[in-house]
């Protein structure tokens, strides 16, 4: 009973949280921190948005998840890491079989200033008003029972799945299809699975 009441006031903690980094968050001002989100199939940005971080004791997970919320993207997931920004696939779905022995865990990593902290974003802070986060899509390589390789941006391989010619919702009703749209004046993905019936 403690832990679940522990697992309650975590989630209400990291509400509480994300929706007071919410209110302190800003676009369009020079001078500014930004954050930027990177699909599967290209290195150019489907989401970018500037804000300041000179006296925030947020994270970065958590001011990702504000602006997120601030932005209406859809993402699931909290300050500690995302399954899915986007209507990006998860799960099974983010799963690649390139072949017998060789598969591909698609999922959501994090950059600041190009660089891979070692710790999840909700504890990592971002340090001034210059600072770049980037979220990218992602992949993890298991070849013949052996991890190869981690957070590789997914548009390097372009994987049919996600990136493929003629990629309709009728023929994939089970998985998320991604295509450039214009939502909130910014080029964003938008999930198709279950239109199209």
């Amino acid at each position: 009973m403690a832990a679940a009441g522990a697992v309650l006031m975590k989630r209400i903690y990291t509400h509480i949280r994300i929706n007071t980094v919410a209110a302190f968050l800003f676009c369009g001002s020079s001078g500014a921190a930004s954050i930027s989100v990177i699909g599967p199939c290209s290195e150019k940005p489907v989401f970018e948005r500037e804000f300041k971080v000179a006296g925030s004791s947020a994270s970065a997970g958590e001011i990702s998840a504000g602006i997120f919320k601030e932005n209406g993207l859809p993402y699931t997931g909290d300050a500690d890491g995302f399954t899915s920004i986007m209507g990006s696939p998860s799960g099974a779905q983010a799963i690649e079989f390139v072949s017998a022995g060789k598969m591909r865990f698609y999922g959501w990593c994090f950059s600041v200033n190009g660089v891979l902290p070692a710790v999840m974003p909700g504890s990592f802070y971002l340090k001034n008003d210059a600072d770049r986060l980037t979220w990218f899509y992602a992949f993890t390589t298991y070849e013949n029972g052996v991890w190869i390789d981690s957070c590789v941006p997914s548009y390097t391989v372009r994987a049919p799945q996600f990136c493929g010619p003629g990629l309709t919702a009728a023929r994939n009703k089970d998985l998320s299809v991604w295509r450039p749209s214009i939502t909130f004046g910014c080029p964003a993905f938008e999930t198709l699975a279950g239109m199209g019936n």
